[in-house]
């Protein structure tokens, strides 16, 4: 038996007859009542037979449902169709992750402690402009040009050597490269004179800074020089110098930056007004060029700025005297100590017999560009500050080192030869002036 599923309007099922068939004669709207029935006669039910299910679409009674929608797929969204006259909107996109960066290099390895350090050449160039400077002030002294004057010529030996450090051809830088290379401590092998200035077995090394300058008056001048005392203005001078020098100490001490230039350049100065006193002012006379072609035969010619000079005063053996410093050309002489030191620090400059002729000791004292000269020449004042430091007896050094350990000990430029071993006639006032024109070059503005 078919069952119509039709629903009224208010949701109430229409109620069939008695019959079974369904009663179409109420109004729709109408809500149907039941009629009371007599109750019925207790019966044996006949078993329930199940209508077979008919499909919604074959039943036109049972109201079709609309199917279910088919699961969601994820396909891309379709927009919706836009008006002819509007421009579809396109959403922004998502902006793509930025590019990461390159690696970052690492920084570069510092260098080690052992790498030099090369000079800022910009402080070089300054610190050559000071050096030339001293010597045009030293030159502008004497109106001369023997400092600033290239050499050119290569007479003799010991020039042609990276020793120096430059190729400059000249005198004042010369003068400045040993001057700095003797700021460092060393000791002076003085051979056999050692014993003459009574020296300690275990001598303190020296330097160009190493100890203080001492004073000077009129009584310790009467203990270190033997004759030809100076004037209280040259006193004075002395000791302005000695003040200048002790001032540059002390900085140099403190750590200042400044100072070993300013130090270098003191000595410089005064070494390039000593060689004018020594040789420069007459190096070039027909008397002198006389005699180095006596004495020089291995030279075709002087070299200019080195003077040979006979000293008649002197003995056979120390008579001629050349160049800048004005040695003797005798290796047993007063330049055995130098030969020894050059000999020990020449780098690949070319080396000097121990026991040269005359002969070869002119091939190296009188080169044109001086360079074992002026090595020498500055070697001396190490070599008499040496003996002072290291002396066992009061005559051989200053009076205000009485009792006084080698290290706390002062030095003097102004000692007669014979009892500090001092090379240089100026220091000592051997003319009565020349001590004076010195010191008034040396603190020259």
């Amino acid at each position: 038996m078919r069952i119509h599923r039709n629903r009224s309007h208010d949701g109430v099922l229409p109620v069939r007859s008695p019959s079974g068939v369904e009663d179409d004669s109420q109004d729709e709207t109408s809500p149907i009542t039941a009629p009371t029935l007599p109750p019925l006669p207790e019966r044996e039910l006949p078993p329930i037979v199940v209508d077979p299910v008919i499909p919604p679409e074959l039943d036109p009674v049972t109201p079709t449902r609309p199917p279910l929608p088919p699961p969601p797929v994820d396909e891309p969204a379709i927009p919706p169709e836009l008006p002819p006259d509007e421009e579809p909107v396109t959403p922004p996109s998502t902006p793509p992750a930025p590019p990461l960066p390159p690696p970052t290099a690492p920084p570069p390895t510092p260098p080690s402690v052992d790498e030099p350090v090369l000079p800022d050449p910009s402080d070089e160039e300054e610190t050559r402009a000071k050096i030339k400077k001293v010597a045009e002030d030293v030159d502008s002294f004497h109106r001369s040009m023997e400092l600033l004057k290239e050499r050119r010529s290569m007479q003799g030996k010991g020039d042609s050597c990276t020793q120096k450090g430059q190729s400059e051809n000249n005198f004042y830088e010369n003068i400045y490269h040993y001057v700095d290379l003797f700021q460092e401590p060393d000791h002076e092998d003085l051979g056999f004179i050692a014993d003459i200035y009574n020296l300690r077995e275990d001598t303190f090394p020296v330097s160009l800074n190493s100890h203080r300058m001492c004073l000077h008056s009129k009584s310790s001048l009467s203990k270190t020089l033997r004759r030809n005392f100076p004037s209280d203005s040259t006193i004075k001078k002395m000791n302005q110098f000695a003040g200048k020098y002790n001032a540059l100490r002390d900085r140099l001490n403190d750590g200042d930056d400044k100072a070993q230039l300013d130090m270098n350049l003191m000595w410089t100065k005064l070494f390039s007004c000593l060689a004018y006193k020594e040789s420069l002012t007459t190096a070039d006379t027909s008397r002198s060029r006389q005699v180095a072609s006596q004495e020089a035969r291995n030279f075709s010619e002087k070299p200019d700025g080195v003077k040979f000079y006979l000293d008649a005063n002197q003995p056979e053996v120390s008579r001629l005297n050349i160049g800048l410093f004005q040695f003797t050309p005798d290796s047993g002489g007063n330049v055995g100590p130098c030969i020894r030191k050059w000999n020990r620090l020449k780098g690949d400059c070319e080396a000097i017999p121990s026991r040269a002729s005359q002969s070869e000791m002119i091939d190296f004292i009188a080169s044109s560009q001086q360079n074992f000269n002026t090595f020498c020449g500055v070697d001396k004042v190490m070599q008499t500050f040496f003996v002072q430091i290291n002396a066992t007896r009061s005559h051989n050094t200053h009076p205000m080192n009485q009792g006084q350990h080698p290290q706390e000990r002062c030095v003097s430029l102004h000692f007669y030869s014979g009892y500090a071993y001092n090379h240089y006639g100026p220091f000592q006032n051997s003319t009565g002036s020349n001590l004076d024109a010195l010191m008034t070059c040396a603190l020259a503005d």
